[in-house]
């Protein structure tokens, strides 16, 4: 039989502090490596990734598509041209992606929403680029 210490400072069978935690992420939205994050918390850089990693809100898709949507390109980091996806009607986005090449953009959509939710889409606006 093994036992291992109980306190209100961690979790069951975890050994960082909620409030380690918190300043691992709090560190790492100022843009800290992870290597120093885990240098200034006296932590493993593994800790800290994992740390990032299990407080991080997934955003993989929305709940459902919108019955009209936009597909657009903007300039994003150093010049490359990205994809934006948003509602015709709300404006809300559905996605962002970090090329605006047609199997990028088809690989998102086939391996997120069903054939019969994409079937639920009534037009789709872009404008005209070979690209898509």
């Amino acid at each position: 039989t093994t036992f291992g210490a109980i306190t209100n400072l961690t979790k069951e069978n975890q050994t960082l502090s909620s409030d380690l935690k918190n300043q691992i992420m709090l560190l790492a939205r100022k843009g800290l490596s992870g290597q120093l994050i885990a240098e200034m918390c006296h932590c493993s850089p593994s800790s800290v990734r994992r740390t990032i990693l299990e407080r991080m809100e997934p955003h993989y898709r929305v709940a459902k598509l919108p019955k009209h949507l936009c597909f657009d390109e903007f300039r994003s980091i150093k010049s490359v041209m990205s994809f934006i996806c948003c509602d015709a009607e709300t404006h809300q986005i559905v996605t962002k992606l970090q090329d605006r090449l047609s199997p990028t953009i088809v690989d998102y959509f086939e391996s997120r929403y069903s054939k019969a939710e994409r079937e639920c889409v009534q037009s789709v606006v872009i404008d005209l680029n070979a690209q898509y």
